[in-house]
């Protein structure tokens, strides 16, 4: 955990760098300057061939900066109104920015939706690609000005781990506004230590907690979007964003502080996708349902006793045996034609719904174990 692990900018083609609310506000203003030379290191990036999408918060910020707010409402209507009204001034900068480059941005707003159903991830994906594909630099935000309370990441930290896996990036970039994760809050004590090297989940993470004046994660969110990231096969860094040129400083500069988490074994793009999607609904499966799951194959409406939950076709669920979840997967039916066929043979499917989609309730390639089953 001593030694600085070198980041070899060659192992890395697509990165994927979120820029929190601390990093582009500064005193209740938008911090113009730091926007100015984010652009400068992207475009750094981008002459060594990589391809970069951004993942920025600061709409909110930008909302209260036109309207003359100091204080973040704790209203969501209001604060969603703020977003709604900062979102074009934050492109606005962006714009500006990178033109400066000769380089031109997208505006893409992703809801919690566009990650729940697999058919929209999907739509999502072959968007990115052709953006790429153009020389363009996405900027994505999380689209919080319509999103309910129940229905939203929450934070763009989260935001930017599903938008790794979704363009298949395989470094993320985290710029907060301290050097890394330490052992305890180097705000508060003078004698904390940088943690330089993270490879699991380790007992100290749990106690760590913070949370910026503007953003809605911390260093909690953050951790947890670098874990899920390596979890799946990718690095990713917690660095000091406040610092100059902080993109270019950690491929450049052998001195610059960071935290990085190193990847675990590769895991494909959709099974990384069930993992970490939210699960909609449960359903409750007998043995017989379980002891063929675990033989890697579907799982059929005849094992199926119970179900818990809305969801719509292609949505994520858990599934239950004796009151421990045991795998997730892709449902091939929504909940109320499962509510119908539960319990019954394959061949009774379309007698009861008056049409069949698949034999199994979810197919053998969209199931995963969990760990410890």
């Amino acid at each position: 955990m001593d030694n600085q692990e070198y980041i070899d900018i060659n192992r890395y083609k697509r990165i994927v760098i979120k820029v929190g609310s601390a990093i582009v506000a500064n005193n209740n203003d938008i911090d113009i300057n730091k926007i100015n030379e984010i652009a400068q290191d992207v475009s750094f990036l981008i002459n060594q061939n990589k391809e970069v999408l951004i993942v920025s918060s600061g709409a909110v910020a930008c909302g209260m900066k036109i309207l003359k707010i100091k204080k973040k409402p704790e209203n969501l209507p209001l604060r969603q109104a703020l977003a709604s009204i900062g979102q074009p001034y934050l492109m606005s900068l962006y714009t500006k920015a990178f033109a400066h480059y000769s380089l031109n941005v997208s505006q893409v707003l992703i809801s919690i939706e566009d990650i729940l159903s697999r058919k929209r991830y999907l739509n999502a994906k072959n968007t990115f690609e052709a953006l790429f594909g153009l020389k363009i630099i996405p900027i994505v935000n999380e689209n919080d000005s319509v999103a309910v309370k129940e229905l939203m990441f929450g934070d763009n930290d989260s935001l930017s781990a599903h938008i790794l896996n979704l363009v298949e990036g395989n470094l993320l970039i985290i710029l907060t506004d301290v050097d890394g994760v330490f052992d305890k809050d180097p705000k508060l004590y003078p004698d904390s230590t940088l943690i330089k090297t993270i490879t699991n989940e380790e007992p100290l993470l749990k106690n760590l907690k913070g949370k910026s004046k503007l953003g809605e994660g911390g260093i909690a969110s953050k951790i947890k979007a670098a874990l899920t990231a390596s979890k799946g096969g990718k690095t990713a860094v917690i660095i000091n964003g406040k610092k100059t040129n902080p993109i270019k400083s950690l491929f450049l500069d052998k001195n610059f502080l960071y935290t990085i988490f190193l990847p675990k074994d590769y895991v494909k793009s959709k099974v990384y996708w069930i993992n970490n999607c939210l699960s909609l609904g449960k359903l409750y499966i007998d043995q017989g349902a379980f002891e063929s799951i675990k033989r890697r194959k579907g799982l059929l409406a005849k094992g199926i006793k119970n179900i818990e939950g809305v969801f719509l076709k292609g949505n994520v669920v858990d599934i239950v045996f004796e009151g421990k979840p045991v795998a997730k997967g892709i449902v091939n039916y929504d909940s109320t034609d499962i509510e119908k066929i539960k319990g019954i043979h394959s061949k009774e499917i379309n007698k009861i719904l008056g049409h069949k989609t698949q034999d199994d309730v979810i197919s053998t390639d969209n199931i995963i174990i969990l760990e410890n089953n």
